[in-house]
C-alpha cells in the first residue's frame, strides 16, 4: 500500500508544509474548523450565524470576534427565505461581494440533500471557493430529523472533506444536546461546539437576547470560551447592532455586589452556582482592583 495515501509524512516535510491563514474569524474559526452552533427554535440561531458570516466576509467585528481580512462565504439558507433574508441583511449593512446566498426555496433541479453523495458534488461544483460555509441548517438540509447512522456517515464525509480542503464549516443543529443524539449527531464531530440559551428571566417582549456558551472549544484559550450575554437593539438609522458582554464580567459583577453586601465566599459561590475554588478567585480578582475596600463582612 502505498504511504502517501495512508498520510505518513517525514518531520521535515511536515515543518516544511505551508500553514494556512491563522484566522477566518478570530479566534474561534480558522480554516478547516468544523462548527456546531445550537439552540431551540427561535432563539436566534440564524442570526448569529448571519452575524458570523458578515464579519467572516466583511472583515468586520461580531461578539467581540475578529475578521482577520473579508473572506469568501456561503451562507447555505435551508429555513430562511429570501424575504426574510433580505429583512435581515438589510439590518448589517450595504451588500458585500465576499458574501453569497444559496437559499433552498430559489434550488432549481433535484432536491438539496447534504446526505447525499450526488447532492454534495452538484452544490461543491457550484460554489467556488468560499473559506466558510454556513449550512443552515442539519434538519432542513440533511433530513436528518431522527437516528439514521447512515445518512449522518454521509454528512460527516462531506463536513470531512471541506476540513481537508481547508475549509470552515458552521453547522446549525435545532434543539440541545439530546436533539443532537436523537439524530445521531456526535459532539466528536467537531472542533467547536456552540450552545445558545434564552435568560432565565426571558420575556416575549425582550426580542432576539440569549446566552452564547461554548461545549467544545479546540485549540481556544480560557479567555476566548467565556460565556457571552448578547442582545440584538434597533438604532435610529434602520439598523441592528449587538450588545454583548462576557458572562465572565457580569459574574464579576454580582460576585463583587454580594461581597460588599457582606456575604462570604461560600456563600457568594453558592449564590453564582460556581465552586468554592472560583469564588476565591472572584474575591481575589476584586481585591486586586481595589474593589473591597471597606466592604463589610469577614475578610477571608
Amino acid at each position: 500500500m502505498d504511504d502517501a495515501i495512508i498520510g505518513f509524512l517525514p518531520a521535515p516535510e511536515l515543518a516544511a508544509r505551508a500553514s494556512p491563514p491563522a484566522h477566518i474569524l478570530e479566534p474561534v474559526l480558522r480554516p478547516g474548523t468544523l462548527a456546531l452552533l445550537h439552540g431551540a427554535a427561535g432563539v436566534g440561531k440564524s442570526s448569529v450565524a448571519l452575524g458570523i458570516a458578515w464579519a467572516a466576509s466583511s472583515g468586520a467585528a461580531f461578539l467581540g470576534w475578529h475578521g482577520a481580512r473579508p473572506s469568501p462565504v456561503l451562507y447555505v439558507a435551508g429555513e430562511l427565505g429570501i424575504e426574510e433574508l433580505q429583512r435581515r441583511m438589510a439590518t448589517l449593512g450595504a451588500p458585500l461581494p465576499t458574501l453569497q446566498f444559496l437559499v433552498v426555496d430559489a434550488w432549481r433541479g433535484p432536491v438539496l440533500d447534504l446526505a447525499d453523495d450526488d447532492s454534495q458534488q452538484r452544490l461543491a461544483q457550484r460554489w467556488g471557493d468560499p473559506a466558510l460555509v454556513v449550512l443552515d441548517s442539519v434538519s432542513s438540509l440533511a433530513g436528518l430529523r431522527d437516528p439514521d447512522p447512515d445518512r449522518w456517515r454521509a454528512l460527516k464525509r462531506f463536513l470531512k472533506g471541506q476540513q481537508a480542503a481547508g475549509r470552515a464549516v458552521l453547522l446549525i443543529c435545532h434543539g440541545g444536546k439530546k436533539a443532537m443524539r436523537d439524530i445521531g449527531c456526535p459532539e466528536d464531530a467537531f472542533d467547536l461546539v456552540l450552545s445558545m440559551r434564552r435568560p432565565e428571566d426571558w420575556r416575549p417582549g425582550d426580542g432576539d437576547c440569549f446566552q452564547l456558551h461554548f461545549e467544545k472549544a479546540k485549540g481556544l484559550r480560557a479567555d476566548d470560551v467565556q460565556p457571552i450575554d448578547a442582545r440584538l437593539q434597533a438604532e435610529p438609522n434602520g439598523r441592528w447592532r449587538w450588545q454583548w458582554q462576557q458572562r465572565l464580567d457580569l459574574e464579576f459583577e454580582e460576585a463583587v455586589g454580594l461581597l460588599r453586601q457582606g456575604l462570604d465566599v461560600e456563600t457568594m459561590a453558592d449564590r453564582l452556582g460556581r465552586s468554592r475554588a472560583t469564588g476565591f478567585r472572584l474575591q481575589r480578582r476584586a481585591r486586586r482592583l481595589g474593589l473591597l475596600e471597606g466592604a463589610p463582612g469577614p475578610d477571608r
